[in-house]
């Protein structure tokens, strides 16, 4: 049996002892006998050692973007060598592999295709390790794939079954009308309709220099899964999205899971169903401390749809003009240990459809904080509420409300109306259980018209 030479020992037959040894796996020339060096198509059997250049272009354990012609140095575009990767995977599923590197997006967003059986998981190799850098030609990471049934069909199309973890994307202030993240969402069609979304996460993502557009011209939404309802013949979903350890700056939305009415059709969204829906740990910072416009928004959940179970922790949205957390027309939302900073309206609730009633919604806030210190509006304009509860007229009254440890904090000399701390307006049934609110600064000079109080609460009969 070879062996290593033992010291003190093996007197004048050292190097023979230590030679038989080294044989045992190497090559005369000092390479392993068992090494792979993947070169094509070759079938692997027995115990092999796999070298760290070696690059999978299909099966296990990954499917690796450089054998397609990524380029690790962010010099080359490696879009392209991405949707070829994509591709591949799809026919049986697998680890789509970004190894560390910054890589270029150019030439065109590559795209998931529709109906997969198996899942896709796109992986970096942790933030900041792994960054894909996106341009003017290539303003996305993934896009869904053009419907097969656009723009007429009678059922919807299923996108899904994939995922994107450990990398960090960089917007680089591209001008332009489109998610960045994933979504579906384009200038060229708005929001795909007669389509399911179902089975996708995002996880320990970062997002950087989201294009800001004060002019409300280019909406750079960063996770976009919006449905447009078609027509009332489809019944649409989304449903089983989770959303965790994403952190995302600048853009006009940070994340929207709804539905959106087609342009002509009747105002009801009782088509588009969203359920089990998770978000935990996220958080988007618009950038935004001054505002005319009520574009930006942190996270809006379900709005124009029917959703069922919806659940919402750890989060933090900062600098939106319009709402930092809306949730609408949910059977169940519990949204806790969230803080929104710096928003028009805080916490946002509605009801934009019908079939929801009153008996059967709750959204529930747990250890939720509204915080108003630096966003400036206009003087005389609406909004600066912490939780806010509106009956929609054309639709009905909202659910039960409850609020359990929750504060408000203002600290503002702005004059603006509707400034309160709780407002509640037709929901049937409101619990507030321990509630802190502290107002510091406002002038309230020549203010009569305007209202900042700690709780404004309507409850309907």
């Amino acid at each position: 049996m070879s062996r290593l030479p033992t010291p003190g020992s093996d007197d004048g037959t050292w190097g023979d002892v230590l030679n038989d040894f080294l044989a045992q796996e190497h090559n005369s020339d000092g390479t392993l006998k068992n090494a792979v060096h993947l070169s094509g198509v070759e079938a692997i059997t027995g115990v092999k050692t796999f070298l760290s250049s070696a690059y999978f272009k299909s099966g296990r354990p990954w499917i690796d973007v450089v054998a397609y012609g990524a380029d690790p140095t962010g010099i080359a575009d490696s879009a392209a060598a991405m949707q070829s990767a994509i591709t591949a995977a799809s026919v049986s599923g697998g680890v789509v592999f970004l190894p560390p590197g910054n890589y270029l997006w150019s030439s065109a967003i590559p795209t998931i295709p529709e109906a997969l059986t198996n899942k896709i998981l796109i992986k970096g190799s942790g933030i900041d390790i792994t960054k894909v850098t996106l341009s003017s030609g290539a303003s996305a990471l993934v896009d869904i794939a053009r419907p097969s049934n656009f723009p007429s069909g009678t059922s919807p199309v299923t996108f899904g079954n994939f995922g994107i973890e450990d990398l960090t994307i960089d917007a680089a202030n591209v001008v332009d009308q489109h998610h960045i993240i994933c979504g579906t969402y384009s200038a060229a069609h708005g929001h795909w309709p007669r389509i399911n979304l179902q089975d996708i996460t995002v996880r320990r993502v970062k997002g950087i220099n989201g294009y800001v557009d004060m002019t409300a011209t280019n909406s750079r939404l960063w996770i976009d899964l919006t449905v447009n309802n078609g027509t009332a013949s489809n019944q649409c979903t989304i449903q089983h999205i989770i959303i965790e350890d994403v952190n995302l700056t600048g853009g006009t939305q940070g994340i929207a899971i709804s539905g959106e009415r087609q342009a002509g059709a009747a105002t009801d969204f009782s088509n588009v169903f969203i359920d089990d829906i998770h978000m935990h740990r996220c958080k988007h910072d618009t950038g935004v401390i001054s505002s005319t416009l009520a574009t930006f928004t942190n996270f809006i959940i379900v709005n124009r749809g029917i959703g069922g179970q919806v659940h919402i922790s750890d989060c933090y949205g900062k600098g939106s003009a319009d709402v930092g957390i809306e949730i609408d027309a949910v059977q169940y939302a519990l949204i806790e240990n969230t803080l929104i900073e710096d928003a028009r309206s805080a916490f946002y609730h509605t009801c934009y459809a019908t079939p929801i009633s009153s008996a059967e919604s709750k959204i529930e806030f747990r250890n939720c904080q509204p915080r108003r210190t630096t966003l400036t509006m206009p003087s005389g304009s609406t909004g600066g509420t912490g939780f806010t509860a509106l009956a929609n007229s054309n639709f009905g009254t909202v659910g039960e409300i409850v609020l359990r440890d929750c504060s408000w904090y203002r600290k503002t000399t702005e004059l603006q109306l509707n400034g309160e701390a709780v407002v509640m307006n037709g929901a049937p049934r409101v619990i507030i259980d321990t509630f802190r609110s502290l107002v510091e600064g406002l002038n309230l000079t020549d203010a009569s018209a305007y209202t900042t109080c700690a709780l404004y609460l309507t409850v309907s009969p």
